[in-house]
């Protein structure tokens, strides 16, 4: 069978696409630069030649520079995957997910959500997951260019935030007060379950407006001489705000 999608990338998000068109019997080529290999660019070409679809699993910054180095492959073939870069003409679809070192079970993967960009071309607009990427069973939503940088913020907030601040506590057990991080995993699940089932999911000193307790905090973080004690103070803030 002739494969439909050249997958272009060695990086993270490119080794959890392979495995998940692996795991759909979907058929794929995958091409990546190598250093010191002189026939790079002839290579994606033909690559490029046998497809319907190329998707871009690069970083932004090299996205349309990647484009504009290829001028004669045609533009409805590109597609990238960034969520919050817009490039007129080329198609986009953004999988909402965080893409680690470890893979992960395949229901994962057919859970991921898709942003289509909206993409008008010819009068017609083209905003399908199932004309982009046909064969993904994912569920997919669109969003207009305007928004992709608003949206990916939200999606940078969420996860590489909320990362730092997990971290924090990790290192901050161990390193501070000689506790192991895994007595925190059944705070961090919990964490979670609460946000994915709970129509309140904020607990704690916020949640009971604990002012008193709240001021400890801050001033044992300022005491240690600790950057995460404005933070703390703003997260107050923003949570007041909220309540009003």
């Amino acid at each position: 069978m002739q494969p439909y999608f050249l997958i272009v990338g060695n990086g993270r998000l490119a080794r959890h696409l392979c495995f998940y068109f692996d795991s759909l019997a979907l058929p794929y080529l995958h091409w990546y630069r190598r250093p010191n290999h002189d026939n790079n660019q002839n290579e994606l070409i033909d690559c490029a030649a046998q497809v319907s679809r190329i998707l871009l699993a690069i970083s932004d910054k090299n996205i349309e520079p990647f484009i504009l180095s290829y001028p004669d492959i045609p533009k409805h073939k590109w597609l990238h995957l960034s969520g919050a870069l817009s490039i007129p003409g080329i198609y986009s679809a953004h999988p909402l997910g965080s893409f680690g070192e470890k893979l992960n079970p395949i229901s994962w993967y057919k859970n991921l959500f898709f942003m289509v960009e909206q993409l008008s071309e010819n009068n017609e607009t083209l905003n399908k997951l199932s004309d982009l990427l046909p064969g993904l069973p994912n569920r997919s939503a669109n969003i207009h260019s305007k928004d992709k940088s608003y949206y990916h913020s939200l999606c940078v907030l969420s996860n590489n935030f909320s990362t730092i601040l997990f971290q924090k506590l990790f290192s901050g057990l161990e390193q501070d007060l000689g506790i192991p991080k895994e007595a925190a995993y059944v705070y961090l699940q919990q964490t979670m379950f609460n946000l994915q089932h709970t129509d309140n999911p904020l607990t704690g000193p916020l949640a009971r407006k604990d002012n008193l307790t709240i001021q400890k905090n801050i001033q044992a973080l300022q005491h240690r001489q600790d950057k995460f004690a404005d933070i703390y103070q703003a997260f107050v803030n923003l949570s007041q705000q909220s309540s009003n």
